[in-house]
């Protein structure tokens, strides 16, 4: 502030001093004319002239980068031409983060009329006041999440079983990665990054038209709904959840339900929803201990929700494309099945929340043995 009204002061001396100059030539000019004899020849007037235009021209020059007095002199309008006049960034989101109207009035002569409008409002005040806080919220929040995913990984990585266990033809295939998805630990890790937060699939595995698969994965982090299961790949819409698909599919929701979906057109997608029970085809009687028989609601929720995965979970897989059959198994409870399941179908993830993970922890394939008749 202080260089800026020093270069007004300055600037405007100077403009006075040649100013009296000017009208001190000029009276002397006239004196001059009105002395010398009329028998002087226009070329000696021109050159009169010319010389005592480049004498002003000269005169005008300041002794600061040699500009003009009028260029030196700064004004409103020509902000472009000497940014320290203009109000930094920095100084504007200090005074919107701070909001103190001494602040406000100080940066006043520097801000166009809008601008001050908008700031020396209270109830916009308020309003920046509230926005500020909610960015520093979420950057503490983002902060947070970023420090809490490195120690999970951390965490997960040090108890991961060896890399053996899942061959390289069976790991995800980055190929086959949804937006927003990235691979760790080898192509056996899928997280989902941070701020992406839309449904993705991931697909494993490798392709077979006979024998039996058998996987094991453990949800590393769920932070929202989850599906795990097979699918026709390509899969038809590539980004949605996974019970909205228009292709044939095969998953367990986190919620425990089954969704089988088909082939179907938008206007009439083809999806059925099936509450699984165990394969032994004995229903569930549900007798809650310190509390006896429950009501029939009851028993249908607690059987809806039997086979949900969370944090931790792990989740078995075996597919037998001879026979056309899928079995899960959460948590090392009892397997259920689904039937006429296609072969030509390739397993997948679909997460939505951002930090979700998964890890796949063995993957094998073969023949069908006696055991697996049995």
């Amino acid at each position: 502030e202080a260089r800026l009204e020093q270069q007004k002061s300055a600037g405007w001396n100077l403009l006075e001093d040649f100013k009296k100059e000017e009208d001190a030539e000029e009276m002397s000019g006239f004196e001059a004319l009105s002395e010398e004899p009329d028998g002087k020849s226009a070329d000696s007037k021109e050159k009169d002239s010319s010389e005592r235009g480049a004498k002003d021209k000269n005169n005008r020059k300041t002794r600061d980068g040699g500009k003009d007095y009028d260029q030196a002199i700064i004004k409103p309008q020509e902000k472009e031409k000497y940014p320290v006049y203009l109000v930094t960034a920095d100084e504007i989101g200090k005074a919107r983060r701070d909001m103190s109207y001494q602040e406000l009035q100080r940066l006043k002569h520097r801000m166009s009329m809008s601008e001050w409008v908008k700031l020396s409002s209270a109830k916009q005040r308020r309003k920046v006041r509230k926005w500020a806080k909610r960015d520093e919220k979420q950057a503490v929040k983002e902060k947070k999440m970023l420090e809490d995913a490195a120690l999970h990984e951390k965490k997960v990585f040090s108890e991961l079983p060896g890399s053996h266990l899942v061959p390289i033809e069976h790991r995800f295939d980055p190929n086959l990665l949804g937006r927003g998805l990235h691979m760790l630990e080898g192509g056996r890790v899928v997280r989902k990054r941070v701020q992406m937060n839309f449904p993705s699939f991931a697909f494993w595995g490798k392709d077979m038209t006979n024998g039996i698969s058998r996987w094991t994965v453990r949800i590393d982090k769920l932070r929202s709904t989850g599906y795990i299961g097979v699918a026709e790949f390509p899969v038809d819409p590539a980004e949605c959840f996974a019970k909205f698909l228009l292709s044939p599919a095969w998953m367990l929701c986190s919620t425990g339900c089954v969704y089988v979906t088909q082939r179907a057109a938008a206007r009439n997608p083809l999806v059925q929803r099936i509450i699984p029970e165990p394969e032994s085809g004995q229903r569930l009687d549900v007798h809650i201990r310190g509390i006896g028989d429950v009501t029939l609601e009851t028993k249908r929720k607690f059987r809806k929700h039997r086979y949900s995965f969370k944090d931790g979970s792990i989740v078995k897989m075996e597919l037998n494309r001879d026979w056309g059959t899928l079995r899960f198994c959460v948590d090392n409870k009892e397997w259920f099945r689904l039937n006429q399941v296609s072969k030509d179908v390739k397993p997948f993830i679909n997460f939505f929340a951002s930090g979700d993970g998964i890890t796949l922890i063995s993957a094998q394939d073969g023949k069908i043995t006696v055991a697996d008749a049995l």
